[in-house]
């Protein structure tokens, strides 16, 4: 979950200051216990294979978090599309790292 990571760390950045609610950047298959359905849990894997990240989003669905996925395809664009849960495509064909700014 390095490089994808770094996507969860620039926005946290960004709006941390401004946030009104917890933000929470999580690079491991385990979610904080605190989850409810009042989360919002953006999973984000660039090749969406990452198997840290298709635990956490699986975990999130059974704590009924609203999800959202980011990726350039993979397991985990396909679960998105299974359950109806909105993807931000990432372009394909890129060094993961490289795929942060775009």
């Amino acid at each position: 979950m390095g490089g994808s990571g770094i996507a969860g760390e620039l926005v946290r950045g960004l709006v941390d200051a401004e946030a009104t609610v917890p933000l929470s950047v999580v690079r491991s298959p385990e979610l904080p216990a605190a989850l409810t359905t009042r989360a919002h849990v953006v999973v984000v894997s660039y090749s969406g294979e990452t198997v840290e990240a298709l635990r956490a989003y699986d975990t999130a669905g059974r704590a009924g978090a609203l999800r959202v996925a980011m990726t350039s395809g993979g397991a985990l664009a396909e679960r998105a599309a299974r359950d109806r849960v909105p993807l931000l495509p990432l372009p394909a064909g890129l060094p993961p790292r490289a795929a942060v700014g775009t």
